[in-house]
């Protein structure tokens, strides 16, 4: 009997089966609408969702978004040489994460600030807080926020970035060794890596696996399950017992410290069997463009509703306040500045495989016959 696997359905859906769009735009709205217990009644509010029955819903949805990008940008990595593929994923990070920060400290930050004008733009909060632009995090900027239950707080969810830029920086070593051409050492390399952390986390340093929130290890984790999954595609089966089992597993090994690196796989397995669903959700699929910048903008806008308006300090209401004017910032952060460097993404990439051209031509010498290389994303 033929096993219907990951490679099938692909092919099935022509390479890119729907339910991923769903599934983006799902956990984007998750995000949004988890941040509303701290948002509104501090993180010993939150404490409780992370430490209750809903452990395994908020221990899924940002781990899920770190398995369903390796999984998508693993193609990518086949597809394109590395300056290539290293410059598509800058094009498709920074942008709008520059453009964020900036919204974030001149205009927010300005508008709600309890400082004046002038001690705003000489505080040093101001200037670290930019440095969000490189990936080197900081949440804080003066006088913002800082009677809300989360003081002080801008953008919390920022906290993934660095581990996103592990994560490429990661699969960069991995392209540079030629391990992505052997899908099975891929794996292995991934399941060993994944004992060594299980390891640590049981026997050594404990405070790798946090009690509130789940750890960055766990989401580079399922990254790397997730290209792992592509790599070898034609041999994983896909079906409803897997994925139960996977379920359960999932639920049983999330709920203690010493497991929850455990989980990675079985997150990632369910991440992808979701993603391979063909059905489209009217609505929540045509809203996956816009994942990105819900994923930048709920945070501060939910803050500043908290701030602003009285109707935005309970959950439910800050929710159905909060995430229309998300999906509006993600709207124009799409519109505005994502789409356009998309659209230029073959001069961009262009401009950076001559670079490498000219700098390998400089210390080693020139490269006879060296065409232009087309990004296929």
């Amino acid at each position: 009997m033929s096993r219907t696997t990951i490679k099938c359905l692909m092919e099935g859906a022509g390479g890119r089966p729907r339910g991923f769009d769903s599934l983006r735009s799902i956990l984007a709205i998750a995000v949004v609408l988890w941040h509303t217990s701290s948002i509104c009644y501090g993180l010993d509010g939150e404490a409780w969702l992370w430490t209750g029955p809903l452990r395994p819903l908020g221990y899924f949805i940002v781990p899920a978004f770190f398995a369903l990008s390796g999984f998508l940008v693993a193609g990518s990595l086949l597809r394109n040489d590395l300056t290539t593929f290293v410059t598509l994923r800058l094009v498709r990070i920074y942008p709008a994460l520059a453009v964020e920060v900036f919204i974030s400290a001149f205009i927010i930050g300005i508008g709600v600030t309890n400082l004046g004008i002038g001690d705003y733009f000489t505080g040093r909060r101001l200037y670290s807080y930019l440095l969000n632009v490189i990936g080197f995090v900081h949440y804080s900027l003066p006088g913002v926020f800082t009677e809300n239950p989360v003081a002080g707080v801008v953008n919390a969810q920022l906290w993934t970035i660095p581990y996103e830029l592990y994560c490429y920086g990661v699969l960069t070593i991995v392209a540079l060794i030629g391990l992505c051409r052997r899908p099975v050492g891929f794996m292995m390399a991934v399941v060993i890596l994944n004992i060594f952390i299980l390891i640590y986390a049981t026997y050594g340093d404990d405070t790798l696996a946090f009690a509130v929130r789940p750890p960055g290890g766990l989401a580079i984790l399922c990254f790397l399950y997730g290209v792992g999954f592509y790599l070898v595609r034609d041999k994983i089966p896909m079906n409803w017992a897997l994925f139960i089992g996977s379920l359960i597993a999932y639920t049983g090994f999330v709920f203690f410290a010493e497991t929850v690196y455990a989980s990675a796989v079985f997150a990632t397995y369910m991440t992808i069997f979701l993603g391979l669903k063909k059905k489209k959700i009217p609505l929540i699929s045509g809203m996956a463009k816009y994942s990105y910048g819900v994923y930048l903008y709920g945070y501060p806008l939910q803050q500043m509703v908290y701030q602003s308006l009285p109707a935005g300090k309970a959950w439910w209401s800050n929710f159905l306040i909060s995430f229309p004017l998300s999906l509006a910032g993600a709207a124009l952060s799409w519109h505005l500045v994502e789409r356009r460097f998309d659209e230029k993404k073959k001069s961009i990439v262009a401009a950076a495989n001559r670079l490498r051209d000219d700098l390998r031509a400089r210390w080693v010498g020139p490269i006879p016959g060296r065409g232009v290389d087309t990004p296929r994303n």
